[in-house]
């Protein structure tokens, strides 16, 4: 931007009448016209950026970013996004990270993924075997999968999101984390956990599915301070479905408006303390599965009172009222 310049009556008169080739006053050429060459603007329009195929060095990436192809981040790479930049995606187009991404939004001005014109949904980021992945402040809608960590991820993380109407959130087979995020509006398995998976929620809010939002085939799942489970007027089938899992601890968290509260199967030791179960389908908070030892469902709080799934479970000491600290914080 140019700034204003004040110019002395006199010294401008002196130039302009004196015809002066060479006289230059505050900005002004020989004669009077602006500056042809003015201090850049600090704040220019980035323009697009296309993404497509193999991304080395370390790149920030801010405005609007096209993902016209799958493309990779490589191994010693590291890319940026800053806050309010629009990501688009193609069709069935992946970022892949074998090097590391950080989507760097903040509060006010978030970083938006969504698919590109025409498309009608893009692949997702998918963090390969060695490949870090931290999401903070993101808005992400209809991707097939925004975040897949591979078994041999290091990182996986999102923080202060709002994932909506996806196919799925995440799909966990390494070490990874979700806080103060929502989740809203998602098809079956909206996040998934597999072998080697290990997933910690915190402060989080899961609700609305074509039918189950937590799904778990192996892995680890603890979940605490969150809301599982949307209003009567939503959808979910069942807000845990647990073929299989390695480790499950879910304490002080909400878990209600399903068919199923939860589907429990093939675990042993599973600990569910200090939860609100309310306006699941009557007789519907804990299903069995077969395959469950010692399964740690005491002190919660049953608005239907409490189950008795099977000789597996501990349903025992029932909050009377409850858990006021239950839910995000």
């Amino acid at each position: 931007m140019r700034a204003t310049r004040l110019i002395a009556p006199a010294l401008f008169a002196a130039c302009l009448f004196a015809f002066a080739p060479a006289c230059d006053v505050g900005g002004l050429d020989p004669v009077g016209d602006p500056d042809p060459d003015p201090d850049p603007d600090p704040d220019p329009d980035p323009g697009d950026v296309d993404v497509s195929g193999e991304i080395t060095g370390s790149v920030t990436w801010t405005g609007t970013v096209n993902l016209t192809a799958n493309a990779t981040i490589m191994q010693g790479a590291d890319v940026t996004i800053m806050p309010n930049t629009r990501f688009y995606g193609a069709q069935g187009a992946w970022l892949e990270v074998a090097g590391s991404i950080t989507v760097a939004g903040s509060e006010a001005e978030p970083a938006v993924f969504a698919p590109a014109e025409g498309a009608g949904g893009w692949a997702g980021i998918k963090v390969l075997a060695g490949g870090s992945a931290s999401v903070s402040h993101a808005d992400v809608t209809q991707s097939a999968v925004f975040l897949r960590c591979e078994t041999g991820a290091t990182l996986c993380e999102i923080a202060d999101s709002n994932l909506h109407m996806i196919g799925k959130a995440v799909e966990i087979y390494a070490p990874a984390t979700i806080d103060r995020t929502t989740i809203n509006e998602m098809n079956n398995a909206g996040v998934t956990i597999g072998a080697g998976g290990d997933l910690t929620i915190t402060d989080s809010v899961l609700l609305q599915s074509s039918h189950d939002l937590i799904v778990m085939s192996g892995g680890s799942l603890s979940m605490t301070y969150s809301s599982i489970g949307g209003a009567q007027s939503s959808y979910e089938h069942c807000n845990y479905h647990i073929g299989s899992a390695d480790s499950i601890v879910v304490t002080d968290s909400i878990i209600g408006s399903s068919v199923y509260g939860i589907m429990l199967g093939n675990i042993d030791g599973s600990v569910w303390t200090n939860n609100n179960f309310t306006e699941n389908n009557p007789g519907n908070d804990v299903l069995d599965l077969g395959g469950v030892t010692n399964a740690d469902m005491r002190q919660n709080y049953w608005d239907q009172g409490a189950p008795a799934p099977g000789a597996g479970y501990d349903t025992s000491t029932p909050l009377a009222a409850p858990n006021p600290s239950a839910g995000p914080r």
